[in-house]
């Protein structure tokens, strides 16, 4: 079996991958927030922080297809046609 048939059956939903998701995501809104706080009192440092959302943002998007690829991919291989 090759690392990625291994890495495409492995569950998302262990500790590990739920723990990483709880800080990403958190980081991810504390970034977003940051933004619209920034933006609204005109404060300085958007530069940065409009780089930081943008990171989390697709942090995120590239999370979600993870899980839906791996979705696909175990009920592709469970041979069950729906």
């Amino acid at each position: 079996m090759s690392k990625a048939s291994e890495y495409l059956e492995e569950s998302e939903w262990n500790l590990k991958n739920t723990l990483k998701r709880i800080v990403g995501y958190t980081i991810a809104i504390t970034f977003i927030t940051l933004l619209f706080w920034i933006i609204y009192t005109e404060s300085q440092g958007a530069g940065y922080c409009i780089l930081a959302t943008i990171i989390s943002c697709i942090y995120v998007y590239y999370d979600i297809r993870i899980i839906i690829k791996k979705k696909d991919f175990q009920k592709n291989s469970s041979g069950k046609d729906h």
